[in-house]
Order: structure tokens, then sequence, then C-alpha cells
């Protein structure tokens, strides 16, 4: 098998070398996709005299900066109420039984 018998097509991106033997029946070559195809499939075909091989397709990434980094959240998100109400009452209230309680039970000891 020679170079000239082996192609690969690259769709949403381009070879960037050339195949190249490593060993019988082993080939190697680099691939990059385009810009702007984040999110799409790169996509590969390996063909031997214009027949096709083997067809693969594999996700793009979205942004190559989240590769090495944890997206951040940043904007205006905040918690409310969900209409008017009284939660703050509630809590209010709550703290007042459970110190009642306490304070009831350490004095029948």
């Amino acid at each position: 098998v020679s170079n000239a018998d082996l192609e690969l097509v690259v769709g949403n991106g381009k070879q960037t070398d050339q195949l190249t033997r490593v060993a019988p029946g082993l080939w190697r070559a680099r691939v990059a996709a385009s810009a702007g195809t984040g999110g799409k499939q790169l996509g590969l075909n390996v063909k031997f005299q214009g027949e096709t091989l083997m067809s693969r397709s594999l996700p793009i990434a979205v942004d190559p900066h989240l590769v090495g980094t944890t997206p951040r959240a940043r904007g205006g998100c905040q918690l409310a109420p969900s209409g008017p109400g009284s939660g703050g009452l509630w809590l209010v209230a709550a703290s007042l039984v459970l110190g009642w309680r306490r304070r009831y039970s350490m004095s029948t000891k």
C-alpha cells in the first residue's frame, strides 16, 4: 500500500499532515476542525483506491477555552420571593417556637 492508494477525506475540517505509514497496516495523519464548526461533527472518511474503508464522525468542541477551564456563571442571577408573602415571618415564628421549647425543656430538668 502506498500513499497514492490511501486518501483521507475530512468534513468540517482539514488535514494538516499527510498520511504517514507508521507500521504495516498503521497510518497516521493530523486533522483540525474549521473555524466556526463548534458543536458540529468532524467527518473522517478513509479511502483505498477510491473505495471507502471506514467512516467516522467525531464531535467538535464548542469553545476551545473550555478545554482546560471550568465555565463560570456570571450575570444578574438572584433569588427573590415568588410573590408577596410572609416567608420571613415563618422564619421568625419558627425561631421563637424553637427557642421557647428549648427554654421550657431546660427549666423542667
